[in-house]
């Protein structure tokens, strides 16, 4: 367990907002020539409860990158081939939707 000094802790507190734990990492670890990792930053920011206010959450109308299309299709862990029907993530077995469809 990484203990941090005085001077780190004041040097996190006073940089944390407005910047990702990624680019707080970087910048600390070049002011103080050190190769802490952006675990020890994350876990000191929650144990200190830090908060960088950076948003990061999906903007009205933007979607991620894995959200699938209706007529996308998956097979569950038993076999089970499910195909998407509608919006938002309405799946359905795709042998019974093709029953119905027939």
């Amino acid at each position: 367990m990484n203990k941090f000094s005085t001077e780190e802790q004041e040097f996190i507190r006073c940089n944390v907002k407005g910047k990702t734990v990624l680019e707080l990492t970087e910048v600390f670890n070049k002011k103080f020539n050190k190769a802490v990792s952006i675990e020890q930053i994350r876990n000191y920011k929650k144990k200190n409860k830090l908060r960088s206010e950076v948003i990061t959450l999906f903007q009205k109308g933007q979607n991620p990158h894995n959200k699938k299309s209706i007529g996308s299709e998956f097979i569950c862990k038993e076999g089970y081939t499910f195909i998407k029907v509608a919006e938002p993530n309405t799946w359905q077995l795709k042998h019974r939707y093709i029953y119905e469809k027939k």
